[in-house]
């Protein structure tokens, strides 16, 4: 029934959708009445899955096939702390009323413009960026702008916001908005354009952001109040054990995916147990790295018509885990290292390992440099990612989650472990490409926020 797309439901008295046998008074129903209660399936033909499996293959539907990964062994035990919850905290049964103790929300509306220049014949063309037009830096502190606002309809809003991000224990009071608005909130417009509908849509979208870090900033605070250390296991449900390919397209594509199924379960037998093997030819690209906890990992570079879940590595995840392998293979014997095993896990997004569950952060990567003499560890959140779209500013709460992770350190009972907490966002953008780095140089950003370029010796800036 379900196969074939068709369902059938049993009507029930007085539409009940029950069995007469679910029902008060069951006793009186009429004899033989469970007959027409049950569906029974009868199938005259016995080749129709068959036929139904070439419909599929007919309609160029993706066939999807699983590639199951292989656990680190012996799994390493009492080697792996995260911070967790305590028995009984639940984040969600707390309260918070929306008030203007939040963080600062900026909205730049300016357009941007980027212009090129030829420099000669063979010369690469310079690039400079830039807004484009006068601008007004709009500050919700003159009352001009604040009597341009309908605040009853912005009120609507942002209660209709605020059930649709499922805020169910955040209290909004009306009147909080004027003070959020005039303290946290700034907007750049054009110039210009400071008409009533324009700065209603930009507060509007200034509160609604104001009202997310808000919300987790909150859970930020009460989580870091409320963990202790625990252990990654090898069967927490967290963790990812298999991929999902599907291939569209045709049967030789399948074929080949296949082969390259078959051909990677069968270089377990001739792999050594350490060391680092890449294979970069589609329509399987991976590598092997023996400090991860998971083989092999997929990366970009596959078929357009296979798809790939969870997502392959994009380029800076492997380039990160390049770098980080090359370090240990030179520098894993020297006095620093000599006693320390090393373990690293690709994160899941989602469902993965998350720093807090509303700021919606699951690192790319968490690191274990485990001390077998002294038995310290030091756990790393690592986030491979680009600022040239989204800036500083974008990153804020990736910033944030980090630094909270990091303050964990100094409470007693991680320390009581010998339990270090530390994390990065980690970028190959280019300083001119981040649009809120205000003229600061590398330096200055990298003892600003927990960020690092990925350039020079910068695994050992982590590890350190």
């Amino acid at each position: 029934i379900q196969l074939f797309g068709r369902g059938v439901r049993l009507k029930g008295r007085q539409m009940s959708l029950k069995r007469s046998a679910a029902l008060p008074g069951a006793q009186g129903r009429p004899p033989g009445i469970a007959h027409l209660e049950t569906l029974s399936i009868f199938g005259w033909n016995a080749d129709y899955i068959q036929r139904f499996q070439e419909f599929i293959e007919n309609e160029d539907v993706p066939q999807e096939l699983t590639l199951p990964l292989i656990p680190a062994a012996p799994w390493p035990d009492k080697k792996l702390p995260l911070p967790e919850p305590k028995p009984g905290f639940a984040v969600a049964r707390l309260t918070w009323t929306l008030d203007d103790s939040g963080p600062d929300v900026k909205l730049d509306k300016m357009p941007q413009a980027t212009a090129a220049a030829t420099r000669g014949a063979g010369k690469q063309a310079a690039q400079s960026k830039g807004a484009a037009g006068g601008r007004l830096e709009l500050k919700f502190t003159d009352p001009r702008y604040l009597r341009l606002l309908d605040r009853q309809a912005l009120y609507h809003e942002l209660l209709a916001y605020k059930r649709l991000r499922g805020y169910d224990n955040l209290y909004l009071p009306a009147g909080a908005l004027d003070a959020i608005l005039q303290k946290r909130c700034r907007v750049t417009l054009p110039a210009g354009e400071q008409m009533p509908e324009t700065v209603q849509r930009a507060a509007a979208t200034l509160l609604k952001s104001y009202m997310d870090r808000f919300v987790r900033m909150k859970e930020r605070q009460a989580v870091s109040q409320n963990v202790q250390p625990g252990w990654l296991a090898g069967n927490d449900p967290r963790l990812q054990t298999e991929y999902r390919l599907r291939a569209r397209g045709d049967q030789q594509l399948l074929l080949q995916l296949r082969a390259a199924l078959n051909q990677v379960k069968s270089d377990w037998q001739y792999l050594p147990a350490s060391g680092y093997y890449l294979w970069p030819s589609p329509p399987l690209p991976r590598l092997y790295f023996d400090r991860s906890l998971f083989n092999p990992l997929l990366l970009a570079g596959h078929s357009k018509d296979i798809v790939v879940s969870p997502p392959p590595l994009n380029e800076m995840e492997t380039q990160f885990l390049q770098d980080l392998q090359q370090f240990w293979q030179v520098n894993h014997a020297q006095a620093a290292y000599r006693d320390c095993e090393l373990y690293v896990l690709r994160n899941l997004a989602v469902s993965g390992i998350s720093l807090f569950h509303r700021a919606g952060f699951y690192p790319d990567f968490i690191l274990w440099l485990h001390n077998r003499q002294t038995a310290e560890t030091k756990a790393l959140f690592i986030e491979p990612h680009g600022l040239h779209h989204e800036g500083l500013s974008g990153n804020a709460d990736k910033f944030a989650a980090l630094t909270a992770v990091r303050a964990l350190s100094g409470r007693p009972d991680f320390q009581k472990a010998q339990v270090t907490l530390d994390g990065y966002v980690l970028t190959n953008s280019k300083l001119e490409d981040i649009r809120d780095a205000n003229g600061r140089d590398w330096p200055a950003l990298e003892a600003a926020y927990p960020l690092k370029r990925m350039e020079g010796d910068y695994i050992r800036d982590i590890l350190a």
